[in-house]
């Protein structure tokens, strides 16, 4: 009790307002310094992620003159990749270049055509068909093979080769064209290919046999054995074609056959590699 009636009577007003100072300053130096102590240790994480980040970038600067040498690459290939691949408006100049090729194996191409390309905004490639009809000789699949190794981007859809006879093939061929959609022709970089060098894929007439339009002119009674007459020297056949009558000794020809041998009762054709015989009344 003594001790409590001691301190009431120390226990002023100035005291009391001394003290209520203090805890006030105490409070806000307290509110100033907890925010400061969260703030810099946001700043310190901050630090370290903006520390690794200037690593990275210095590590990305190191390899500036590798990455300046990859995209000079990258664009050499691409250059170079451009001049094997023609645009839309390249596609005339890829009509002539398989005119010309025809022309280089002796070939006639009867027809030439294509449908226009289809293509969207933002495309950067697209598709042209193509259908091209031949007529020749044994050269045809030599003009196919060159054609495909002068337009890399031509891909083969169907390819029919038809014997005609005497020689003579018929190349019936579809194809898609990819090209690279430009928005200038100035952009294209398409070079040309050069005929320079013969593809030799030579046909053979034995592989197809003989059409039938052919055997035909010779069964249909076109043709007609009249008389044989074959002495020790020679043989000679008497045939009516289409009411012609002629005399014919082996070696003459007669359309597309040719006279192999005449026997005692009838001849022997060879009708572009086939033998065929027509007898007495036939």
């Amino acid at each position: 009790m003594d001790r409590l009636r001691l301190i009431k009577e120390k226990l002023t007003w100035s005291v009391v307002v001394a003290a209520l100072f203090y805890l006030g300053a105490a409070v806000i130096l307290m509110a100033v310094l907890v925010p400061s102590r969260n703030q810099v240790a946001e700043l310190g994480n901050r630090i370290e992620q903006l520390a690794r980040q200037e690593e990275e970038l210095n590590a990305i600067v190191a390899q500036k003159a590798n990455l300046e040498a990859e995209v000079v690459e990258a664009r050499m290939r691409l250059t170079a990749l451009g001049e094997d691949i023609p645009s839309q408006y390249d596609f005339p100049r890829v009509q002539d270049v398989l005119a010309s090729l025809s022309e280089y194996y002796g070939l006639t191409m009867n027809s030439s055509d294509h449908v226009p390309m289809q293509a969207k905004p933002g495309d950067v490639e697209g598709v042209i068909p193509l259908t091209l009809t031949l007529q020749g000789d044994g050269m045809l699949l030599s003009y196919v093979k060159h054609m495909q190794e002068s337009l890399p981007t031509l891909r083969l859809k169907e390819v029919i080769v038809t014997y005609i006879g005497e020689g003579q093939f018929e190349l019936r061929l579809a194809a898609d064209l990819h090209v690279l959609i430009l928005e200038h022709a100035a952009l294209s970089h398409w070079i040309v290919p050069l005929l320079d060098s013969t593809h030799e894929v030579y046909l053979s007439a034995r592989s197809f046999g003989l059409s039938f339009n052919t055997v035909a002119k010779f069964l249909d009674e076109r043709v007609q054995v009249l008389g044989v007459v074959v002495t020790e020297e020679e043989g000679r056949v008497l045939l009516s074609k289409d009411g012609t009558r002629s005399w014919y000794r082996a070696g003459d020809r007669l359309d597309e056959a040719v006279v192999s041998s005449v026997v005692s009762n009838g001849v022997w054709l060879n009708v572009d590699g086939v033998q065929l015989k027509l007898e007495v009344g036939s």
